[in-house]
């Protein structure tokens, strides 16, 4: 797989793994697991456009 496919797979998981975090294993009403699944979110999504950008060839 190149970059681009990763990059891509890792902004879908990012979108999803949140959900199965936070809501299924994590009590909502607290703000520190939406805190926490957010920033796991932003993290995810940074490095797989990271990923995605270096592959098409842009240098930033």
């Amino acid at each position: 797989m190149n970059k681009k496919t990763i990059g891509w797979i890792v902004i879908l998981a990012a979108i999803l793994l949140p959900f199965n975090f936070v809501y299924v294993r994590m009590d909502v009403s607290s703000p520190s697991a939406l805190l926490i699944g957010f920033l796991i979110t932003l993290i995810m999504v940074v490095i797989g456009f990271a990923l995605i950008s270096q592959s098409s060839g842009k240098k930033s």
